[in-house]
């Protein structure tokens, strides 16, 4: 489900309270729940959303353990049939504020926008993922990693509806732009770089992948992962990092690692730990280039792959024809401070990490090398990211170790996104094949994909 960005003059609606238009409305037969149509020719859309509610409520909360969503001060959970603001699509708004001090966490309430324009066929899977935003809404509405909101939302559409054939378009994006990572999103490929993007919608496969390894299997990771966000206060620690350590039960760094692992073997029969049916549908990894080892045993090569590599991101590239008697050496420097990991794979579903500083693979055959950035030491997931050009020495003849300290002249991009956007509360739409969500916080003003998460895109 991908989204994009509302209107600013409806984002200073919203802001003011707004809500969509009702005339009319049902209740739901035994949950707190009203549907509200605003065109008397769509209250039969209720007979579907509701339902759609109820599975949502059952799968999401009575079986996986979500918190579940919180109402208003009339005790309801509102849902919508309106053309106001949907554009379309669909959106989940809530206010911001913490309307239990003494629960631990920062949640409030929210209602649901569903456009018309949806198509019947369609709406259970709207539901599910917008139901999943307001259960996020109540759970903590402070985490600004965009990501980790619709990659949920998505995964909870399959967990529902027992569907875990995610959408190939939104996987082959995540899997085309891994150098983007699982903090970045669609919005800053393409301030910066140009690029419509389904990332953070793709980036389910890594919530699925997760509850494949750590979970099980049928989405018990997903209220453990937001339940690690938890946090009372506008502090946003423990963050989505810090809860990926906790549900995996090692550094996140070593969790990267493995996912990594996961990335450039997925969509394939060697893929380790994989979700249901990962080998059916379009996963696989898309590398960068392609190197001859022949060509590397004539000379080693020197890389310095443009735009770069985000914290959490990788770059990888395939290195055919690899022999025992001419392994595969790999060093990898650049950027100051930036902490690099290795990780190469061959066909078969073989694995090894690799020390940055010089690593001479035991594998052989067709193999694809994973750079992956770490960060500087203490990287916390809400710094402003930042890409940095690693320098990656390919070689088949032992590889010269550079000096661990040694400057490659290689300057670190600038910040992606500048301070310069207005102050905003938003809403996220989500029109014919997406979903959104709204969330901001005071703190949260520069993160305008969150501030405004958008409709989903086709």
């Amino acid at each position: 489900m991908l989204c994009r960005t509302a209107a600013l003059a409806t984002v200073v609606m919203l802001t003011d309270g707004w809500r969509p238009e009702s005339i009319d409305s049902v209740d739901h037969d035994t949950l707190p729940v009203r549907c509200h149509w605003n065109d008397a020719a769509l209250a039969d859309r209720c007979d579907v959303v509701l339902p759609a509610i109820s599975a949502s409520w059952q799968a999401q909360v009575d079986r996986l353990g979500f918190h579940a969503p919180m109402p208003d001060d009339d005790g309801i959970l509102d849902v919508y049939i309106t053309t106001d603001g949907t554009d379309g699509g669909a959106y989940v708004y809530g206010p911001f504020e913490d309307e239990d001090t003494t629960d631990g966490r920062m949640g409030c309430h929210a209602y649901m926008a569903l456009d018309p324009a949806i198509s019947v066929a369609n709406l259970p899977s709207y539901v599910a993922h917008e139901f999943n935003h307001l259960i996020q809404f109540a759970t903590d509405f402070t985490e600004p990693t965009l990501p980790v909101w619709e990659a949920t939302a998505t995964a909870a559409e399959a967990w529902t509806l027992d569907d875990y054939s995610i959408t190939g378009n939104y996987v082959r994006d995540f899997q085309t732009y891994p150098w983007m990572g699982i903090l970045g999103d669609g919005y800053i490929l393409w301030d910066d770089y140009e690029i419509w993007s389904y990332h953070e919608y793709g980036a389910g496969m890594w919530i699925l992948h997760m509850d494949a390894v750590y979970g099980d299997g049928e989405g018990s990771v997903g209220p453990a992962l937001w339940g690690a966000m938890e946090q009372e206060g506008w502090d946003n620690e423990p963050d989505v990092l810090d809860a990926w350590a906790a549900v995996s039960g090692q550094p996140w760094e070593d969790a990267l690692i493995e996912f990594t692992v996961f990335r450039q073997l997925a969509g394939s029969s060697a893929a380790p730990a994989a979700p249901a049916d990962a080998a059916t549908v379009p996963w696989g990894l898309r590398p960068s280039l392609s190197v001859s080892a022949t060509d590397l045993a004539v000379a080693s090569q020197e890389l310095r792959p443009e735009p770069g590599v985000y914290e959490t991101g990788s770059w990888h590239v395939t290195v055919t024809g690899v022999t025992e008697d001419a392994p595969l050496d790999v060093t990898v420097g650049g950027g100051e401070g930036i902490r690099w990991a290795v990780v190469i794979t061959d066909e078969a579903g073989n694995h090894e990490d690799g020390d940055p500083t010089g690593h001479t693979s035991a594998l052989s055959g067709d193999l694809t090398v994973g750079v992956i950035n770490l960060g500087e030491a203490g990287f916390d997931a809400d710094a402003r990211i930042r890409a940095t050009v690693p320098t990656v020495l390919l070689s088949t003849g032992g590889t010269d170790v550079p000096d661990d300290d040694e400057d490659t002249g290689i300057p670190d991009r600038p910040d992606p996104v500048e301070d310069d956007t207005p102050e905003a509360e938003g809403v996220g739409t989500k029109d014919d094949g997406g979903c959104s969500v709204g969330a901001v916080a005071p703190w949260m003003v520069w993160w305008v994909p969150l501030a405004v998460v958008a409709r989903r895109r086709q």
